[in-house]
């Protein structure tokens, strides 16, 4: 077989077919990563909001752990958001404050942790659309729910979805309150 001869076709390169189908491939590669990088991003602030609900949640219970006459009275009770402009009587001292604070009522206590926890560098401050009620549905478990806005897939403005955590809390009372 002659190499030289009319009917041998050799490359000598690619063809700017070859090289378009290759462009295309590329191409539909990179849309996917980068739909799957906003996706991605989208479940990280998600979690992020998840993290900073449970944590705001714990602290709460915290608080009323630490108020036991406040849990006995239901002073923590609340099916309604808080109002933040109405803030409570300080009960607690905030740091890098050196005044000391003036004796409160176990329900002026559970008013301050209830704002703090809120309002404060809160619920509504760390999530987007954020609104924190207390609820108990037997006298011994106490209901703790954290509502927020989430990310959507399009940022549309049309549907706001919404996510929510809850935690049951059962806290120990003292018999002797």
């Amino acid at each position: 077989m002659n190499l030289k001869s009319p009917g041998w076709r050799y490359n000598k390169g690619t063809t700017l077919l070859e090289v378009l189908i290759a462009a295309v491939v590329l191409g539909i590669g990179l849309l996917g990563i980068a739909a799957l990088q906003v996706t991605s991003m989208q479940g990280s602030t998600n979690a992020e909001y998840r993290a900073r609900a449970s944590d705001l949640a714990w602290s709460l219970i915290d608080r009323m752990r630490a108020n036991q006459p406040g849990i006995v009275s239901n002073s923590y009770l609340s099916s309604t958001a808080a109002n933040c402009e109405n803030q409570p009587t300080a009960c607690a001292m905030t740091p890098g404050d050196s005044t000391v604070v003036s004796t409160c009522s176990n329900a002026q206590v559970a008013a301050w942790d209830l704002w703090e926890i809120r309002c404060s560098n809160g619920v509504q401050d760390a999530l987007p659309g954020g609104t924190m009620l207390v609820t108990s549905t037997t006298s011994t478990t106490y209901q703790i729910e954290v509502n927020w806005l989430t990310r959507t897939d399009d940022d549309s403005d049309d549907e706001a979805y919404s996510d929510k955590m809850t935690v049951n809390f059962m806290p120990w009372k003292d018999p002797t309150l």
